[in-house]
């Protein structure tokens, strides 16, 4: 079930309101639209909490057949533009596509897929001056009060902080490559050999 309103957040841009929930909200993202290239784009989307979610890890069979079945069985995702299951797909997601390709699973230490719908998707539509608040429910549960959700989030404090990427038990990650240069320039060369 969804709910949803829009109205004016005039002192709030996309960037204000994901630095009031990020930090008390372990899945929150912040998408932006970009348009020619470097331009900025005219939607903003914030979202946080989990409603649905889909883990497949590199020892799943058919993951990408398993994603689809569950976005699907989901009623209602099409009343709304933007709403829907955020995530990503890893690179090694390849081998369902295109199996001639290798992937390395077993060194691999992230899931191959995560998606999720969540429970709030706030969407700033620059062009209009619209901001659409939309709160994902389940079939059964009381109407959402979206007020509320609103006077929640504008409640938290304003924490203007580098963001660090963070590992699920919430330490930071530094990034490093599982391949070497020459190794990654290797496979590109390998795969311009396939597409040609």
């Amino acid at each position: 079930k969804i709910t949803w309103g829009q109205l004016l957040l005039d002192t709030e841009t996309p960037i204000s309101l994901y630095e009031r929930i990020r930090h008390e909200e372990p899945f929150s993202f912040l998408l932006e639209s970009v348009e020619s290239g470097n331009n900025a784009g005219r939607f903003s989307l914030i979202g946080w909490g989990v409603r649905r979610q889909f883990i497949g890890q590199p020892t799943d069979p058919n993951v990408m057949a398993r994603l689809e079945e569950m976005i699907q069985s989901y009623q209602g995702l099409d009343v709304l533009p933007f709403n829907g299951f955020f995530g990503y797909l890893a690179y090694e997601i390849v081998r369902e596509i295109e199996p001639s390709v290798p992937a390395d699973l077993a060194s691999l230490d992230v899931p191959l897929a995560i998606f999720w719908l969540p429970d709030v998707l706030v969407v700033f539509d620059k062009l209009a001056h619209e901001v659409t608040w939309i709160i994902n429910a389940e079939l059964g549960d009381s109407t959402p009060d979206i007020e509320a959700h609103v006077r929640d989030a504008l409640r938290r404090p304003l924490q203007m902080a580098p963001c660090l990427s963070m590992g699920f038990d919430g330490s930071p990650i530094i990034p490093q490559s599982n391949y070497t240069k020459n190794q990654f320039e290797a496979m590109v060369n390998k795969a311009k050999d396939y597409i040609m």
